[in-house]
Formats: C-alpha cells, sequence, structure tokens
C-alpha cells in the first residue's frame, strides 16, 4: 500500500525468522526506508516477540496468533491489524484467499513480481499482465572471499530443512555421484531445529545412516557473517526445490555472486536465473539421476559456467530492485 512516502508491506513471517520470503521483505523494508520511505511491515507474531519494534528504521507490527497449521497461522488479530493499516478503502477480502488476491490485483496499477515467467503461470496473476512489472529481487551484497584449499570437490545447500526444497531429492543424487567417484562431499547449510512446517533433519540422517553415504556434513544455520566463506568454498550449489511455490531462489544468485555455479529445479521462475546468467544447469524436479547428471556437468567443466558478478548484476542486484520500486512509486504518486 502507497500513501505518499508511506509502504504497508504483509506478510506471515519476518526477521528473526530467516526465509527466502522473509529476507527479501526485510532488505526491501530497510533499503526504502533508507530512502526516507516511511515503512511499517505487519507480520505474525510467531515467536512471543514484541507486538511493536523498530528495526533499522522498519515499523514492525506483530499480530497475536492463535495457533500454527504447518508453517501457517491462525491469526484473527492479523486481519484486524491489517484492515486497520489498509484502512476501509484497501481492505482484502479475506474469504478465499484467491477471492482476496484477485481482488487485490484488479484494484493494483502495477503488480510487482520476481519473475515474469513465475507469474504468466500463477492461477491467479496470468490475467493480469498487462499490470506486471518485472523487479526480481534484493540481493545480499555478497563477493567471492579466500577460502583454504578443499581436498575433495564440494557440493552444497542452504536453506530450511523441509520436504519442499527436495534435500531428500539431493542426497539420493549424491548417493548416485558418490557411487561414481569418491572425490565430493555434500554440506548443507540451514537451521534444523526451529523451522515453520517441521524439519526433515532426522528423516535425512536416517536415509545416510541406512546406504552408509559417505562425507556429508550439516552445517546448521549459518551465521550471516560466514555466507560468502560458505558459497566461496563450494564447486556447485544446488537447489533442489519439488515446490511449484519456489519462485525464485535467492540464494542461486548469492552463490553466483560469490563465484560458484549453480544446479537447480526447473520451476517456473526458478529456471529463469539460470536462463539469463548462463551460470548453471537446470534439471528436471524430483528427479535424482536428472540432478546427478547436471552436478556431474558443472564439476567436469566448472569454466563453462563461472561468470564474473558484474555480469550477474546487469540482470539481479539489490540497485536494480529498488530503482523499479522507486520508479513505480512515483508514478503512482503522480497518478
Amino acid at each position: 500500500m502507497m500513501n505518499g512516502k508511506k509502504i504497508l508491506i504483509i506478510l506471515n513471517y519476518y526477521y528473526p525468522y530467516v526465509s527466502g520470503v522473509s529476507e527479501y521483505a526485510r532488505v526491501l523494508a530497510e533499503e526504502l526506508a533508507e530512502r526516507k520511505y516511511d515503512v511499517t511491515v505487519l507480520t505474525s507474531n510467531h515467536a512471543k516477540l514484541e507486538n511493536k519494534a523498530i528495526i533499522n528504521n522498519v515499523k514492525v507490527i506483530r499480530a497475536r496468533i492463535i495457533c500454527h497449521i504447518s508453517k501457517g497461522t491462525i491469526s484473527p488479530h492479523f486481519i484486524r491489524l491489517a484492515i486497520k493499516c489498509q484502512g476501509k478503502m484497501n481492505i482484502f477480502i479475506t474469504k478465499c484467499m484467491d477471492i482476496s488476491n484477485k481482488a487485490c490485483l484488479k484494484q493494483s496499477r502495477f503488480i510487482v513480481v520476481q519473475t515474469a515467467d513465475y507469474a504468466c503461470h500463477s492461477r491467479v496473476c496470468h490475467k493480469f499482465k498487462d499490470k506486471f512489472a518485472e523487479a526480481a529481487t534484493p540481493i545480499k551484497n555478497y563477493k567471492p572471499v579466500p577460502v583454504p584449499h578443499q581436498k575433495n570437490k564440494v557440493i552444497g545447500f542452504c536453506g530450511r530443512l523441509v520436504e519442499e526444497k527436495g534435500i531428500d531429492v539431493l542426497l539420493k543424487a549424491y548417493r548416485i555421484l558418490y557411487s561414481q567417484r569418491q572425490d565430493i562431499e555434500l554440506w548443507i547449510g540451514g537451521d534444523y531445529k526451529n523451522v515453520a512446517g517441521g524439519s526433515i533433519y532426522e528423516s535425512l540422517t536416517a536415509y545416510i545412516q541406512k546406504h552408509d553415504i559417505k562425507n556429508v556434513v550439516f552445517w546448521g544455520r549459518i551465521p550471516e557473517d560466514h555466507m560468502e566463506e560458505f558459497y566461496s568454498s563450494l564447486d556447485v550449489f544446488v537447489l533442489p526445490s519439488i515446490n511449484s511455490l519456489e519462485a525464485f531462489g535467492m540464494v542461486q544468485v548469492e552463490a553466483m555472486y560469490c563465484g560458484t555455479p549453480v544446479v537447480s529445479t526447473n520451476l517456473y521462475g526458478v529456471r529463469t536465473i539460470l536462463q539469463n546468467t548462463g551460470m548453471g544447469i537446470s534439471v528436471l524436479k524430483n528427479n535424482p539421476e536428472s540432478l546427478a547428471k547436471g552436478v556431474s556437468n558443472v564439476l567436469n567443466n566448472p569454466q563453462r559456467y563461472i561468470k564474473p558478478k558484474s555480469e550477474i548484476e546487469k540482470y539481479y542486484s539489490t540497485h536494480k530492485c529498488i530503482t523499479t520500486y522507486e520508479h513505480l512509486i512515483t508514478l503512482c504518486r503522480e497518478g
């Protein structure tokens, strides 16, 4: 919502919870606040946090919740606060999510999308193609850093340890690769204790033990100041998501910024990063054999896929994203 220089961002989870969506919102909110916009984030109070807070010049309002269903939250208070924050002229219809989204999109002058590819295949958005404005996402300004030489080739993943991320598919692919070559190891980064929707850490470790898979390391949640080192240490980064709701995959670009090529699932939106940059290979969804082949190709021909950061920034950067938002905000204010 925009009124003058006021921005309202609404989402279920926000910092200190970390996910692709929450980080998108956080970086966007903080960058806009830095540019003197009055930014408010309305989110659920998912972890007994303060109901109101100022975080890096962003006003954060957290609604009380009744309960969790998987990673969703039930919060009548959230709806009341959304109505209060938005005003009666811009109330979301709450009877049905699709109806709500269609009503909102119909009233919007612009619809900011991460990729037109994903939006065009949305059952809701595809009817509003004439309003699309592609802004990708804000990207943390990572860069390659010197790292100790690794004896083995390192395959890496970083994200929430949940079923939809396809980490079990990655393990199966790694098992195939390890049967062909033993000079590899798999690093899995990401919190496996406090995960909305439930962690699959135990089932992953059970699979590893059952099949006696070697050289798999779980790093847990990686501190922000170690992320550049993590990405820079990898020979290939893998995003094996099986969820059609995976719309972009910021971790792909973060890895590319650090000089690491990527293998990711051929999902709408996700695939466009590789199509635009050429810095990796897209593979079939939920297919360990296809994933293993893609990773093998990158490991065997790394220079074919490695590009300088400056090339990636032509397509994806925080500056490019925020500039697009500011341009659209200006157009809306001008009527």
